[in-house]
């Protein structure tokens, strides 16, 4: 993929949320859960490496309470793996971005958000103009390069704050252009 977007970097797949039950507090568990902490949020993130740097870009699909990043700028942090066993050993620069409105502020990019309401929504996510993106705003420790580099791996997560409720993530029809050297 590059800055310029590429069908290469691009994944187009199926989302929806198929079930949900409100995040809060299990009674008995005030000591490690507060009504002011509660959320959670789901989406996309893709895996590349330039100057010897993994960098895990993500791109949030839905969000409620405080981990609801609707209104939020993109941002960079150091997210740090200690188990070498792991492919996500030793850890990367993690690039967030918010489907949304504020990607479309921010980055000219239209990425809707996911509806808790169970419809599917169709995406087609270019990680080489998100990175591009990133990149113009100065998020990245290093400059992305000029030229093309390898999107290492996609995947979906659902992380929340609570001790009961739940959300499901529905993904479906996942797709993109594969190169292999030689043969493109």
């Amino acid at each position: 993929m590059n800055r310029r977007g590429s069908p290469r970097g691009t994944i187009v797949f199926d989302a929806r949320i198929s079930s949900h039950a409100t995040i809060a507090c299990r009674a008995g568990t005030e000591s490690i859960c507060s009504p002011s902490s509660l959320g959670v949020h789901a989406g996309v993130y893709a895996y590349a490496t330039w100057a010897g740097v993994p960098r895990l870009v993500f791109v949030d699909l839905h969000g409620s309470g405080v981990l609801d990043y609707s209104s939020g700028p993109p941002g960079e942090s150091k997210w740090n793996w200690p188990v070498r066993d792991s492919f996500q050993y030793p850890g990367a620069e993690v690039l967030f971005f918010v489907a949304g409105s504020s990607m479309a502020t921010y980055c000219g990019i239209d990425v809707a958000r996911l509806p808790l309401t169970g419809t599917r929504v169709r995406y087609a996510i270019d990680f080489g103009k998100v990175l591009a993106c990133a990149d113009a705003r100065g998020l990245a420790g290093d400059p992305m390069p000029a030229g093309d580099i390898a999107l290492d791996g996609v995947h979906w997560y659902i992380e929340g704050s609570g001790t009961q409720g739940s959300l499901g993530l529905e993904v479906s029809a996942v797709e993109t252009a594969l190169f292999v050297d030689g043969f493109d």
